[in-house]
């Protein structure tokens, strides 16, 4: 295993790896080849993803057939390559930022709105609360 690799070697390793992948790949398939660790991978995924957020076309996508089984990882270029990983990325991000927003507002109410922890939960509540707002206004007038 190489545990103690830095990982922004890791991730061009992961990345040469995935261009050799046209098919895709799973994370144990890449684990293995790599010779990492799953979790080693899921960081290398999550460090690769945020590298190619400024890129116009290239993405990390990962996909599956059904339910049960592993998520195929696959470097694509091409948005029309992506649309069906994008549609899931945005409703699994809306569900995440509504489910958030529910926590932070039970936050907001078990902290005193006078120290710091109560002010950041209003604060992050706030942010969350608009957006969720946002989000309803656009799904109403579509």
């Amino acid at each position: 295993m190489r545990s103690s690799e830095p990982l922004d070697e890791l991730v061009g390793r992961l990345f040469d790896y995935a261009v050799t992948q046209p098919e895709g790949f799973t994370n144990v398939e890449a684990a293995k080849a790599l010779e990492i660790s799953v979790d080693r991978f899921n960081r290398a995924v999550h460090r690769i993803r945020i590298m190619l957020a400024d890129d116009d076309s290239i993405n990390l996508i990962a996909t599956r057939e059904f339910p049960q089984q592993p998520w195929r990882y696959q470097l694509v270029g091409t948005l029309a390559e992506s649309l069906w990983w994008i549609s899931n990325r945005e409703r699994d991000s809306e569900t995440r930022l509504r489910t958030m927003a529910a926590v932070m507002k039970s936050i907001v109410n078990a902290t005193d709105g006078r120290t710091v922890e109560g002010k950041r939960a209003r604060m992050i509540y706030k942010a969350l609360s608009r957006l969720v707002e946002d989000l309803d206004d656009l799904i109403e007038a579509s």
